[in-house]
């Protein structure tokens, strides 16, 4: 799993995490395809488990990417996926324990929320819930990454990304993300 003692003796000045959790703008389909396509069967190459909840059509691009191999993918629609904050960290973290339960070491994950129709208070849950994803799985095996649509989400949307994902995703890396906060300073905020 690549822990060090340092890792698990909480060495160090600040506390490390096995979560890396991105952040993924994107403004074309096949921005999309590509960089989540390549994400994806970077996974499949590691036998690690492979979550994808995202849009229909998203889900489509994502198979047409990996042809066979996307049958190796647990794919669900977002819709349905993010009902409310609670029941969707209820799902990540059921998906987590089974794949890590069975033959898997790691967990790959593209999460795409939904923030069609939301209200600002709405928003303002969803935000938080990111940032509690940095909490609630900092010690799991976990790459997840959340595309947003630049296309069609609000500014503001993308922009609040930034604070809630400690990395950014450009194309095939991640990299630090300099506008992160800390869930301390930004999930429990009034």
């Amino acid at each position: 799993l690549g822990v060090t003692t340092d890792y698990l003796l909480g060495a160090g000045s600040s506390p490390v995490s096995m979560l890396d959790h991105s952040a993924f703008p994107y403004r074309t389909d096949e921005e999309f395809r590509s960089v989540m396509g390549a994400f994806v069967a970077e996974g499949l190459e590691r036998s690690e488990g492979i979550l994808a909840v995202t849009t229909a059509r998203n889900i489509e691009l994502l198979r047409d990417y990996l042809g066979a191999d996307s049958t190796a993918v647990e794919f669900a629609d977002a819709g349905a996926w993010y009902s409310t904050p609670t029941a969707a960290l209820a799902a990540y973290r059921s998906f987590t324990e089974a794949a890590l339960a069975g033959d898997a070491e790691w967990v790959r994950i593209v999460a795409e929320p939904v923030w069609a129709e939301r209200s600002s208070d709405e928003a303002q849950r969803w935000h938080r819930y990111e940032s509690l994803c940095n909490l609630v799985f900092s010690a799991s095996p976990m790459s997840l990454t959340c595309p947003y649509d630049e296309r069609s989400l609000a500014p503001e949307i993308v922009t609040d990304a930034q604070h809630t994902h400690p990395y950014t995703r450009h194309g095939p890396e991640s990299s630090p993300n300099l506008d992160y906060t800390e869930p301390e300073h930004f999930a429990f905020q009034p």
